[in-house]
């Protein structure tokens, strides 16, 4: 997908449905990757942020999330580029993730949510396999702690893994994971 530079990072343009192809052409291509959708508090936490922008910049796909970065687009660039909110398009990706036989693990958030989430997935796309889902402690983890989480989620072999940590420590956390063969985050 082509990609247009926003202050200091890329968005990557295309229409809904291109990304969601885009999605699972990584999930079948790629061993590890990992999505971001960006608004404008991640727009201002990338100006700040070297390393956060290090992190936008390492993403396969950084979609415009936030109805701003889209008038920017337009009225700057002269783009015309939809919204793609990340939360929109998640059921959007189970759906898909169950009509192509592909698997989900859920990461983040807390375990009623979690449990809210996986069960309403299940009612509205029976064929969906999901793999897990982990609520982390609210508090930084050690070494170990992390190792044995992407040692859990990789056991699972799950062909997307849904992070909800919020930003930017869902980014940081994606981008960490890449690097530790963890599969595809979004």
């Amino acid at each position: 997908m082509v990609k247009e530079t926003i202050f200091t990072f890329p968005i990557t343009i295309g229409s809904y449905k291109r990304f969601i192809n885009e999605v699972f052409y990584l999930v079948k291509h790629k061993s590890s990757s990992y999505i971001c959708f960006a608004n404008v508090h991640m727009t201002i936490e990338a100006f700040e942020d070297s390393n956060f922008n290090a992190v936008l910049k390492g993403a396969d796909i950084v979609a415009a999330d936030g109805q701003p970065l889209t008038l920017f687009l337009r009225y700057v660039k002269k783009i015309h580029q939809d919204r793609v909110c990340g939360i929109d398009m998640l059921p959007d990706l189970i759906r898909e993730a169950a009509i192509r036989s592909k698997s989900v693990y859920f990461y983040g958030t807390t375990n009623p949510v979690l449990r809210k989430i996986s069960e309403r997935a299940k009612r509205e796309n029976p064929t969906l396999k999901i793999c897990g889902a982990f609520s982390p402690p609210f508090r930084t983890l050690s070494p170990h702690e992390k190792s044995k989480i992407v040692d859990q989620i990789n056991r699972e072999k799950p062909d997307l893994v849904f992070v909800a940590l919020g930003c930017p420590k869902q980014e940081k956390w994606m981008a960490e994971q890449l690097h530790a063969g963890c599969r595809s985050g979004i």
